[in-house]
């Protein structure tokens, strides 16, 4: 069979269906499994730290000495239960960093298996990452500052005490905005539109 410069290639032809363009699938489920990955460990890790560190401190007591402690022109009576409170809602945050991680890992290998659930897990991490945020953020935030205002009591530390208490709101705020913008960018793109069906 002579082969033909001005015919088109078609797919019942064998000789040329070797030459007829690929469909070509979008790489976004694997980059964003493998970033998966490396955010689910790095955020697993430092759940586990922190859940490590609570149980520490609660268990042997650290704080039991504090309230026998003076500061300068104030009282540090009361502190140790301030302390005891942000140690439980630190114990809170690195429960729930664990079990996001876990939900992302699974996602993460799933999207490099091309797995459609993986996309599914992506956004309900997503979701509840940035639902999370908030109330733990508030309540830690307000654990910090209740100990702080303990600590900068009296009339020559009330400077202090407002300086310290805005920056904690300032670091508070800044660092929610980092911690949503990847479950943001995942949400978006783990949508049908950037998947281009590359997903089963």
């Amino acid at each position: 069979m002579e082969n033909n410069p001005y015919k088109t290639p078609t797919a019942s032809d064998p000789a040329s269906a070797q030459s007829l363009p690929m469909n070509q699938s979008s790489d976004i489920p694997k980059i964003f499994g493998i970033i998966h990955i490396v955010y689910a460990v790095i955020g697993g890790g430092m759940g586990l730290i922190g859940v490590i560190s609570a149980l520490f401190l609660q268990k042997t007591g650290v704080f039991s000495g504090i309230e026998k402690l003076q500061g300068e022109g104030g009282s540090m009576e009361g502190i140790s239960s301030y302390m005891d409170e942000l140690s439980r809602w630190s114990l809170i945050d690195g429960v729930v960093k664990i079990i996001l991680a876990i939900i992302l890992l699974f996602a993460g290998i799933m999207l490099l298996k091309r797995k459609i659930i993986g996309a599914k897990l992506s956004k309900l991490w997503a979701i509840l990452r940035i639902l999370s945020v908030v109330p733990m953020s508030y309540f830690s935030t307000v654990a910090t500052m209740k100990m702080q205002e303990g600590l900068f009591q009296g009339g020559s530390a009330a400077a202090a005490t407002a300086n310290v208490t805005s920056l904690t709101l300032l670091g508070a705020i800044v660092g929610n905005i980092f911690v949503i913008i990847y479950p943001i960018v995942t949400l978006v793109f783990m949508l049908k539109f950037f998947l281009k069906d590359s997903l089963h």
